[in-house]
C-alpha cells in the first residue's frame, strides 16, 4: 500500500470527523477532506479540537456530499479513504438513514475503485450486532440479526458492501465504537446525541422536581435495565486515535471493537447523574415494563429512554482482542470512565447548551424575525380560538418566547383559550414561565412535525421560570400546532409589508 497517498475523509466536520481528520494531519499525513459546505467550519471545529488546520498544503477541502455530489479527485493521488459520514436518526424515513448509510457506501466504493483507492476503513457501530447480549465477536456476521432501530440495520449493510469490496489489492477495516462521547480531559463535544439525551433528560427531570424536607429532589421513576448491566461509553479522543491507527496500520483488517474494556455498570452511571444533578429515587426495572410517568418531567424523561431503553434492556458484551492486539503496540487504550469524567463531560454539554449553541452559530437568522412576529402577533391569537385545545385545556398563564440569533423575543398572555395580550420585545412584563429556541427550532415547533420534548432533549429548545407548568403547556402547543401547522407559505399573508 502506498504510504505517501492522500487520505480521503468523508463525514469531516461531524463530531468523530473532525477528531479523527486532526490526529491524521498531527501525524503529518496528507488529507482532502469531503465538506458539504462552509469549509470556515471545518477550520474552527480543527481547532477547537486542538489540530489548526494546517498551512502547508497538506489539507485539501473538497465540496461533495453522500451519495449525491463525489467530485473528481484522480489529480490527488488518494489511496486511502476514512469513511465517517451517516444519519444517524434511529427511526427510518421513506429514504433515510438507508440513503445515506447504504446508497452512500455504494457510492463511494464506486467512486474508490474509479480513483484506484487501496485501503477503505470505515467507522460503524459496535451495535450492528442488534439484539445480541453477546459476547459479539469482532467479525461480519453473515445472518441478519434483529436490529434495534434503522439505523443499526442501515450500518449492518454498509458493513456488507465495504466487505465484498475488498480483495488482494485492496484492504478494508472496520472499526466499530459504542457509545461515544466528549473528550477525555475537557469533556469538548460538538453533538449531543445518545448518552447526552439521557443526561438531558435527568437535568430537566431535576429541574421539574420540589426540593424535599432532606434537602434532595426526589421521585420514584422505574427505569430500563438491570443495574448490573454495563454502561458503554468511550472518549472520542480515544476513538480518533484508534480511527488514525487502523487507516495507518498497512496489516489492519477485519472488524475492531472500540468498547470499554472495563465499563461502569448502569448503577454506577446512575450514581454519577444523580450526584451531578443532585437528584434521586430511581431504580431499575430489569426485563419488567416500566411505569407510566405521573408528571411532565418524568414523561420527557421517559420520551428520552424510550429511543434507548433497548441499550439498556439489551447490554452486549463486545470482544475486543483484534482490537486490543492491534492498539496495544503503539499503547493507544481507553481511559477509565468515572464520574470525574461523566461530571466534564455533562459541564461541557451545558456551557453549550447542549449543542443550542453551535446550530445558532451555523444558521443565519434572515428574515426570520418577521415571521416570529407575525406568528406571535397574528397567527397564532388568530387560530388559537379556533383550535380544539382551547376548549378542552384552555390555560391562564403569561408565557414568553425568545427566538435566539437575533429576532427577539414576545410575551403572550393567555387566558380562556385566547392569547388576550402581546407584546413584543425585552419588557417588565413577569412571565409565569418561557421557552428558549434557536430560529431553527422555532421553525421545526411551529411545523407540527416534531414535538416539543424532541426539541428540549435535542439542545434546540430549553424552558425556564416554571418547568412543570412550562412543560405542561409544551403538550397543549403540540397539539394546536399538529392541528394547525404552520411554515413559510402559511405565515406569508401575516406578514407586516415594510415601508418603503
Amino acid at each position: 500500500m502506498s504510504a505517501d497517498g492522500a487520505i480521503l475523509i468523508t463525514g469531516a466536520t461531524g463530531f468523530i470527523g473532525h477528531y479523527v481528520l486532526g490526529e491524521l494531519l498531527r501525524q503529518g499525513r496528507r488529507c482532502v477532506a469531503l465538506v458539504r459546505d462552509r469549509p470556515e467550519r471545518l477550520q474552527r471545529l480543527l481547532q477547537g479540537a486542538g489540530a489548526p488546520a494546517p498551512t502547508d498544503g497538506r489539507l485539501l477541502v473538497a465540496p461533495g456530499a453522500l451519495p449525491d455530489r463525489l467530485p473528481d479527485l484522480r489529480r490527488q493521488g488518494i489511496r486511502q479513504v476514512v469513511h465517517l459520514a451517516a444519519n444517524t436518526r434511529f427511526d427510518a424515513t421513506a429514504s433515510e438513514p438507508h440513503r445515506t448509510n447504504v446508497e452512500g457506501m455504494r457510492r463511494l466504493l464506486a467512486w474508490a475503485e474509479a480513483h484506484g483507492v487501496e485501503g477503505l476503513t470505515l467507522v460503524s457501530t459496535a451495535y450492528v450486532c442488534g439484539l445480541n447480549e453477546g459476547p459479539v465477536p469482532e467479525r461480519i456476521e453473515p445472518v441478519l440479526p434483529r436490529f434495534r432501530n434503522a439505523y443499526e440495520e442501515s450500518k449492518w449493510h454498509a458493513e456488507a458492501l465495504a466487505t465484498r469490496w475488498e480483495g488482494a489489492s485492496r484492504r478494508v477495516a472496520i472499526v466499530r465504537p459504542t457509545v461515544v462521547t466528549g473528550a477525555w480531559d475537557t469533556g469538548r463535544a460538538t453533538e449531543f446525541r445518545g448518552f447526552y439525551l439521557l443526561a438531558r433528560s435527568v437535568e430537566m427531570l431535576a429541574q421539574g422536581l420540589d426540593t424535599g424536607a432532606d434537602g434532595r429532589r426526589t421521585v420514584p421513576l422505574r427505569l430500563p435495565g438491570r443495574p448490573e448491566d454495563a454502561a458503554q461509553i468511550v472518549p472520542v479522543d480515544f476513538v480518533a486515535r484508534a480511527v488514525a491507527h487502523a487507516v495507518t496500520h498497512a496489516e489492519a483488517r477485519g472488524v475492531f471493537h472500540l468498547a470499554h474494556p472495563r465499563p461502569p455498570s448502569n448503577a454506577q452511571m446512575k450514581a454519577w447523574l444523580e450526584e451531578v444533578f443532585d437528584i434521586g429515587g430511581g431504580e431499575f426495572a430489569g426485563d419488567a415494563a416500566v411505569a407510566e410517568a405521573h408528571s411532565p418531567a418524568e414523561a420527557l424523561f421517559h420520551s428520552a429512554a424510550a429511543s434507548l431503553s433497548a441499550y439498556f434492556a439489551h447490554s452486549p458484551r463486545f470482544c475486543m482482542e483484534r482490537a486490543a492486539a492491534l492498539l496495544s503496540e503503539v499503547g493507544i487504550a481507553c481511559p477509565p470512565i468515572d464520574g470525574a469524567y461523566v461530571g466534564r463531560i455533562i459541564a461541557y454539554a451545558q456551557r453549550a447548551a447542549w449543542g443550542r449553541g453551535a446550530r445558532r452559530q451555523r444558521a443565519a437568522s434572515g428574515d426570520v424575525g418577521a415571521y416570529c412576529a407575525a406568528y406571535f402577533e397574528r397567527f397564532l391569537p388568530e387560530h388559537l380560538p379556533r383550535s380544539s385545545v382551547s376548549r378542552l385545556a384552555p390555560v391562564r398563564a403569561t408565557i414568553r418566547f425568545v427566538i435566539e440569533d437575533g429576532p427577539g423575543e414576545w410575551v403572550c398572555q393567555f387566558a380562556g383559550g385566547r392569547v388576550v395580550q402581546v407584546g413584543r420585545g425585552a419588557n417588565q412584563v413577569r412571565e409565569d414561565f418561557g421557552y428558549r429556541a434557536s430560529g431553527a427550532g422555532f421553525w421545526r415547533a411551529i411545523s407540527g412535525a416534531v414535538d416539543g420534548e424532541q426539541l428540549f432533549l435535542g439542545g434546540e429548545a430549553d424552558v425556564f421560570g416554571d418547568v412543570e407548568r412550562a412543560l405542561m403547556m409544551s403538550a397543549i402547543l403540540r397539539e394546536f400546532t399538529r392541528e394547525f401547522p404552520c411554515d413559510r407559505e402559511r405565515l406569508a399573508p401575516y406578514l407586516v409589508p415594510s415601508c418603503s
